[in-house]
């Protein structure tokens, strides 16, 4: 009996699988953290017909490591979990 999955999304390596040369799958886990990644990388605008839809991330990157750095980080990564990803929750 096949396994069943919870959660499946496009691998987005696109590297075919041996036995069907068939795209990969992602699946459970795996799916949610390559998603969180892929949204975390996105910046606002990129997407076309979705301009929300991403992370301001990149705009902290460059900039001197304080607390206060530091903190906006973790609230725009919380942020965009929170708007974007309703697969995942934030553990305290």
């Amino acid at each position: 009996m096949a396994k069943q999955h919870l959660y499946a999304d496009l691998d987005l390596r696109f590297q075919p699988q041996p036995a069907t040369k068939d795209v990969s799958m992602s699946y459970d886990e795996q799916a949610v953290i390559r998603s969180i990644k892929n949204l975390l990388l996105t910046k606002p605008f990129e997407r076309l017909f979705q301009p929300t839809i991403g992370s301001q991330i990149d705009a902290l990157l460059f900039e001197p490591i304080t607390q206060l750095t530091g903190s906006l980080l973790q609230d725009e990564i919380i942020r965009t979990i929170n708007n974007f990803e309703p697969r995942a929750s934030i553990a305290s």
